[in-house]
């Protein structure tokens, strides 16, 4: 991340013969991520969390996010799974590299896509970057 935020990583790509850079996600990403880890109840989010961020990380991110009680309905927890995942995953990364390049004075553009067309959606299996390209196709 340091090399990042210093702008040497803009010089990187630069430097590779890379112009610009674009990047995006999906506000409605947190619900790829709860399809893809099971949680039936509050008290398996954090562990969930745990086999990608230490404790420490996950502590700190959870105190961010409203609270579910222990006898909430899975749909409830799995959104405040999927929100958490998803912008530790996600948001957050995005972000951070749109704005350390911007910083570097290197031409990103960074794209938000709200709406997932009804027919795009395939029980939650699509990704993000064919979801993008079928948008440059169309």
């Amino acid at each position: 991340m340091a090399w990042q935020r210093s702008g040497a990583f803009a010089q990187g790509l630069w430097d590779k013969g890379v112009r610009s850079i674009i990047v995006g996600d999906l506000t409605e990403e947190w619900y790829l991520y709860a399809i893809a880890h099971p949680v039936p109840s509050s008290k398996h989010i954090v562990p969930n969390l745990e086999r990608y961020y230490s404790h420490d990380i996950v502590q700190e991110a959870m105190k961010m996010y409203k609270t579910v009680s222990e006898d909430a309905g899975i749909p409830e927890v799995e959104r405040l799974f999927g929100d958490i995942f998803c912008d530790l995953q996600v948001h957050l990364p995005v972000r951070l590299l749109a704005r350390d390049l911007s910083n570097a004075g290197f031409p990103v553009l960074r794209y938000e896509i709200r709406w997932t067309p009804e027919q795009m959606r395939n029980k939650g299996r699509f990704t993000v970057i064919k979801l993008f390209s079928s948008y440059i196709h169309c």
